[in-house]
């Protein structure tokens, strides 16, 4: 097997077993800080191996990996910014 091919089927592999323990860990209904941090550290390790390995962005520069990080941090806050304040009319009983 080629090594580019195996590559991509160790990657597989570590998709697959971060999802199961993502299906695992919400079906025993763990306590909810442990949830979302596993779901998270989960969910970024997947986005990350999935932008590395099948986006071709692990050969990239420091720049690109900056310049992503910095929207999505940047466009990140501006949906909390414009959610936010009708989410807390919701809770107030407004709206």
């Amino acid at each position: 097997m080629n090594a580019a091919y195996r590559s991509f089927w160790k990657t597989w592999a570590i998709l697959l077993a971060l999802t199961v323990v993502m299906v695992f860990v919400d079906v025993v209904q763990a306590p909810r800080a442990l949830l979302v941090i596993v779901l998270l550290g989960a969910m970024l390790t997947k986005a990350f191996l999935i932008g590395a390995e099948f986006m071709d962005l692990k050969h990239e520069r420091l720049v690109v990996g900056v310049a992503v990080a910095f929207s999505l941090l940047f466009f990140g806050a501006v949906l909390y910014a414009l959610m936010v304040p009708d989410g807390l009319a919701i809770l107030r009983g407004g709206r």
